[in-house]
C-alpha cells in the first residue's frame, strides 16, 4: 500500500503501528488488539479487536462459522495453512463467549475450534493423499469430510477446499486446467505465492 498516495487523496496516514498484540483504551474500556497471520498472504496485518469485559471478539472475514472456505479467496490466500491454524489457536486462547465478523455469520468460540479443526483435517488429508502419488483430481473426488455436509457451500466447495488446499501446499498450479492466463516469463524462484504455468505443474 502507497500511503503518501493515500495522504496526498487526504487520507490520515497510520503514525502508530505493531505487531502481536497492543491494549488500547476507548471510552473507558480496554481493547485488545490481536495481529493474525491468514488473508494476508502472511504478511500479517489482519487485525481482530477483543473486549475483555464483555467476552466479545470481533474478527475479519477469514472466520467461518459453519461454513466452507470460498475457493475463490486464492488457495487460502496464499498463506500457509498451518499459519491459518496458528491464528485460530490463537484466537481460541482468548476468553470470549461470542465473536462479530466482518463479513460472514457470528459464532461462537466452538465455531472456531470446528473451523480450525476442519482445516486440521484438510490439510492432513492432502498431505497424505500427496504421499500416496494420488493427483489433486483424485484428492478432489476421494476426500469429503461427511461429517461437514451441513455446513454452508458443502457439495459445491468441499472438492475446490482439496483443490485450494493441495496448491496451498504444494506451490503448484495448472494455469490452463483452471483457465488462467500463463505467464510470459517462468516463474522466480524462492516466491512463496503459487504461479501458473502451462500444460503440466511446475515446483516455485
Amino acid at each position: 500500500m502507497n500511503f503518501q498516495n493515500l495522504y496526498r487523496n487526504g487520507y490520515r496516514v497510520p503514525d502508530e503501528t505493531f505487531t502481536g498484540r497492543r491494549t488500547i483504551n476507548l471510552g473507558g474500556s480496554q481493547i485488545e488488539l490481536v495481529e493474525g497471520m491468514t488473508r494476508s498472504g502472511g504478511s500479517g496485518g489482519m487485525i481482530d479487536a477483543y473486549f475483555p469485559e464483555e467476552k466479545a471478539l470481533f474478527v475479519g472475514d477469514y472466520i467461518l462459522s459453519r461454513r466452507m472456505y470460498p475457493h475463490d479467496w486464492g488457495f487460502f490466500d496464499m498463506t500457509p495453512i498451518a499459519d491459518w491454524i496458528k491464528t485460530l489457536e490463537q484466537l481460541e486462547a482468548l476468553d470470549f463467549t461470542m465473536y462479530i465478523s466482518s463479513h460472514f455469520e457470528n459464532g461462537t468460540k466452538q465455531d472456531i475450534v470446528d473451523f480450525r479443526t476442519f482445516l486440521e483435517k484438510l490439510q492432513l488429508a492432502v498431505l497424505d493423499g500427496i504421499e500416496q502419488g494420488l493427483s489433486v483430481d483424485e484428492m478432489m473426488s476421494t476426500i469429503r469430510f461427511d461429517e461437514y455436509q451441513d455446513w454452508v457451500n458443502y457439495e459445491i466447495e468441499m472438492p475446490l477446499n482439496v483443490q485450494s488446499a493441495y496448491y496451498n501446499l504444494t506451490g503448484l498450479v495448472d494455469c490452463e486446467s483452471l483457465g488462467v492466463e500463463v505467464p510470459a516469463a517462468p516463474p522466480r524462484s524462492g516466491v512463496s505465492a503459487p504461479a501458473c504455468y502451462a500444460g503440466a505443474d511446475i515446483p516455485l
